[in-house]
């Protein structure tokens, strides 16, 4: 997505059967405005090559052929001249908000077949229509036709961030309604678990809304024991996922055992015993344990939900197990590590997989701060967007076969490339030792593993000594 930053927000309003406007819009992934007589098409072609006094003119013109003497210069100027793919778009009716647009192209059409006789269409738009939209306070002006976005512009770009937020959860809470069991998998520092315990709260909490703290959510969620997290590692096996023998001290000389059901056997147990409740369980690290082994017949149970199957194990009288169509998995991987676990075809078939690559518009929305150009916060804000940059430079394959790559070929980016969570900061200092301690660490190691050249360490011990001046200033201010 483009830096919102610097992308340009517009506002566009509707003042007729606004319900059937949007529908249109979504259906047809445009922006519907104009007048319905007056057709641009021509003037379409070749509004860019003509100067401002010129395309004032050959507006008016086009608007008296068609019987329009007034208005609408304005609307189809940024229509045809000033409106950018990467921009974004509120539509409104009067204060209530419809929908947000982000512009993907500068297409004009002349669409008679509008009902609400909006013919002049314009796009393709990507639509984003949270449900919450409707009831928010309006950050953008009350006017007619379409004008940029100045006045609020922080409000209006924190709802548009909210609202792709919002959309992406929206995409991936489907998946996990479809498949039942999902992993997340991306390079280090991307969020993957963050995302996981959000995506369950969603899920499992009653109100089904995205928790501003999902960390905190969770662990509410977790004290119902509805929701549950585990963390594989190499010894972890099927014994301690779904059933085994557990040992217990009787009396001083007597050890009793018994095969008990451990924490999968236990959420499938209580999610059969209470169908009206989503039960989550979160498998961080999925890919560092044998997953094939650890799960056993549970792979078959997995796809064939509420379909018993055998286990080497009787609890309470039963060796059968089944796993509840409320019961949902989401695992997450770390693709950079490649010394772990091969999830093998068998697993990978009942899973679906969600890419978490390091995203920018994360960072933008962690510094999303009102400030001067010299604020201390807008400062840091600037030096982390430029760090973080400057790594993801090293995972970029040139265009140019005759430039050298830092990256070794047989690694993907959305592989290894370092996470934006590394480049959160609470100050300069903070960033400084996340710096030095985490990320070129990493890198260092990047370089001896061979997923990096010996051509990075020049950027990597740049940024070794960027790492040092942030916490050598810091230390200048009495830090």
């Amino acid at each position: 997505m483009r830096d919102l930053d610097n992308a340009t927000i517009w506002s566009a309003g509707v003042y007729e059967d606004a319900e059937t406007c949007l529908r249109e819009m979504l259906e047809r992934r445009d922006l519907g405005q104009g007048w319905q007589k007056a057709d641009f098409t021509e003037l379409a072609k070749v509004a860019v090559s003509l100067s401002g006094p010129e395309l004032k003119n050959a507006i008016d013109e086009t608007l008296r052929s068609a019987g329009y003497e007034n208005g609408g210069r304005r609307t189809y100027r940024c229509i045809l001249l000033e409106m950018k793919s990467g921009d974004f778009v509120f539509l409104r009716d009067g204060l209530c908000i419809l929908g947000i647009g982000r512009i993907l192209g500068t297409d004009y059409v002349y669409w008679p077949g509008s009902k609400v006789k909006y013919y002049g269409r314009f796009g393709p738009v990507k639509w984003y229509t949270p449900s919450w939209l409707k009831d928010e306070q309006s950050p953008v002006p009350r006017q007619e036709g379409i004008c940029k976005v100045e006045k609020n512009r922080q409000e209006a770009v924190r709802m548009i961030r909210r609202a792709v937020a919002y959309e992406l959860d929206h995409q991936q809470l489907h998946l996990v309604h479809r498949f039942h069991q999902v992993i997340i998998h991306g390079p280090p520092g991307t969020g993957k678990t963050y995302q996981a315990m959000s995506l369950a709260c969603q899920l499992a909490a009653p109100d089904g809304g995205r928790p501003e703290d999902p960390v905190d959510a969770f662990k509410k969620l977790r004290e119902k024991e509805c929701c549950e997290i585990v963390q594989f590692h190499p010894a972890y096996n099927y014994e301690d996922f779904v059933r085994g023998i557990k040992a217990s001290t009787v009396s001083k000389d007597k050890v009793q055992f018994e095969t008990v059901n451990r924490i999968f056997g236990r959420m499938c147990h209580d999610a059969a015993k209470n169908r009206d409740q989503i039960y989550v369980l979160i498998i961080d690290e999925i890919n560092r344990a044998n997953i094939g082994a650890v799960l056993g017949e549970l792979i078959f149970a997995l796809e064939y939900r509420d379909v018993s199957v055998t286990t080497p194990y009787t609890v309470k009288g039963r060796a059968e197990i089944k796993v509840p169509k409320n019961l949902y998995l989401i695992g997450t991987m770390n693709t950079a590590d490649r010394s772990i676990g091969y999830v093998d075809y068998a697993v990978r078939r009942r899973f679906a997989f969600i890419l978490m690559p390091p995203d920018r518009t994360v960072l933008d929305e962690y510094y999303s701060l009102d400030g001067g150009e010299g604020d201390a916060k807008v400062v840091l804000k600037r030096e982390a967007l430029e760090l973080f940059e400057q790594v993801g430079r090293l995972f970029v394959v040139p265009k140019d076969s005759s430039e050298p790559s830092l990256m070794t070929m047989d690694y993907s980016a959305d592989d290894v490339q370092i996470g934006h969570t590394y480049f959160m900061a609470k100050d300069r200092e903070h960033l400084g030792l996340k710096l030095k301690y985490q990320v070129v660490p990493i890198l260092r190691e990047y370089v001896k593993d061979g997923v990096l050249q010996h051509l990075a360490e020049g950027t990597i011990n740049e940024l070794e000594h960027k790492a040092l001046s942030l916490l050598e200033s810091r230390s200048e201010h009495g830090g």
